[in-house]
């Protein structure tokens, strides 16, 4: 990561700069938290830019993140996309949360939850409670998952189409996982 400060004039350069700034900002913090490898900061924040350059800054209101550890992805949704009200890490595992390292970032109209549940359980449950009482339409949910295991790519990808929400999944080892199976 480049760590110089630069100063541009034109104003989509300022954008970019301030842009980076908070990026450095927030992975300083989540690393002096969390203990979060600049590796794992910089795939979700360059997984998150993606989906929000694809999809653009209005899209959703509620990110859904599987397998979302600490919540870091979850949060980068939440705080660099405008219109996400709420964004859901879930995850068996209680591994810490970004909510100290990022808790300034978040207000009663932006909220980070957690649900300790696994995929298979946790995933359909939270979209089925965002869908039955009609809070959030369909098309304005998105789930997302980084690093998911060829199994849990697929799962995901299943359930998100089985509830008719949009999905943005980046899988590990897929080929690799594939190879044995021919």
């Amino acid at each position: 990561m480049n760590n110089k400060t630069t100063t541009k004039s034109s104003s989509s350069n300022n954008t970019t700069t301030a842009i980076s700034s908070l990026e450095r900002r927030l992975f300083q913090s989540l690393r002096d938290e969390q203990n979060c490898s600049t590796k794992e900061f910089q795939e979700a924040w360059a997984f998150c830019n993606k989906v929000r350059g694809l999809c653009g800054n209005q899209s959703f209101d509620v990110v859904i993140d599987v397998a979302g550890g600490h919540g870091a992805l979850a949060a980068l949704f939440l705080i660099l996309t405008k219109s996400v009200k709420t964004a859901v890490a879930i995850d068996p595992a209680q591994v810490g949360s970004v909510q100290q390292a990022w808790g300034s970032c978040f207000t009663t109209e932006k909220r980070l939850q957690f649900r300790h549940k696994d995929l298979r359980t946790g995933l359909p449950s939270e979209l089925e409670n965002w869908l039955s009482v009609k809070v959030v339409p369909s098309h304005r949910i998105l789930v997302v998952a980084c690093h998911a295991c060829q199994h849990s790519s697929e799962e995901t990808l299943t359930i998100a189409q089985s509830h008719g929400v949009a999905s943005a999944v980046m899988p590990i080892n897929f080929l690799t996982d594939r190879v044995g199976e021919n």
